[in-house]
């Protein structure tokens, strides 16, 4: 996180030099912490709260160092539905 925005390293090969940090793009101010997960296939997915309306949001990669768009999947405050 940089500002309120994600951030990615890469590696340039394994055991080589790294480049960074590139902001993936999109997306709101997030709150200071992410969760990530990677899937079978081995593309990086993140989870954050949007600080502007305590939405979680996810953005998913779709090849290796290209992202997807961001979406909100719901909000935990069972008195905002949205």
């Amino acid at each position: 996180m940089l500002d309120g925005h994600a951030q990615v390293w890469r590696e340039t090969v394994s055991g080589g030099t790294w480049n960074g940090p590139t902001p993936i793009p999109g997306g709101d101010p997030l709150a200071p912490a992410l969760g990530v997960i990677r899937d079978n296939s081995g593309l990086i997915h993140l989870f954050g709260i949007r600080l502007s309306d305590d939405r979680i949001v996810t953005v998913a990669q779709t090849a290796p160092g290209t992202w997807g768009a961001w979406a909100v999947i719901g909000n935990p405050n069972p008195s905002d539905p949205q």
